[in-house]
């Protein structure tokens, strides 16, 4: 029982600390799309710090927290049997697909490191709310599994994700506003 407790303890400071990489890197490709609209001797300084500081962080810190968390998963997964119940299913899928946006965040780092990315601003604006969707709803799928029927909580994750969208999108506006300003 005593291990089954640390087992549990690192795979949630593993998970911490996948999702601060992710979710840091997501605001540094911002940072990093955003430097081309700088000067070019100001923008040359700070795509190379923002290269520097995301390969850190998706090697040093993101990569560890991914190993980490679905090592000690997949073992809670087998000492709890945890496959057997129907919102595991869930969860799995979701740790997969985030996975997935780990790798995509990858390939963007590389595009971005060699010049090739063809995203826009907004666009990586957006990709950075993703890990936010899936934090809240994975965190929320496990500590109310209980609570929610899965009526509700698809109606809960929709109502998160239009909630981060539209925030996005107001943000969008609201700096394109502000821009408009500057410039009369």
């Amino acid at each position: 029982m005593t291990a089954l407790l640390w087992f549990k303890a690192i795979h949630v400071i593993s998970m911490a600390t996948w999702f601060a990489g992710l979710l840091y890197l997501g605001r540094l490709f911002v940072y990093h799309v955003e430097a081309e609209e700088k000067k070019q001797d100001e923008k040359q300084i700070l795509q190379a710090q923002f290269e520097i500081m995301e390969r850190r962080l998706y090697y040093g810190i993101a990569w560890p927290g991914l190993a980490m968390t679905v090592g000690f998963g997949f073992t809670l997964m087998v000492l709890t049997q945890a496959y057997l119940e129907g919102w595991f299913h869930i969860k799995l899928t979701l740790v997969i697909a985030l996975i997935l946006y780990h790798f995509k965040a990858g390939s963007l780092r590389k595009k971005l490191l060699t010049r090739q990315n063809t995203w826009s601003l907004f666009r990586f604006r957006l990709f950075n709310e993703i890990a936010t969707v899936f934090l809240i709803s994975i965190v929320l799928l496990v500590y109310l599994k209980d609570f929610f029927s899965q009526v509700t909580g698809i109606l809960t994750l929709t109502g998160i994700i239009i909630g981060i969208l539209g925030g996005t999108y107001l943000s969008k506006i609201m700096r394109e506003k502000r821009n408009i300003a500057q410039k009369n």
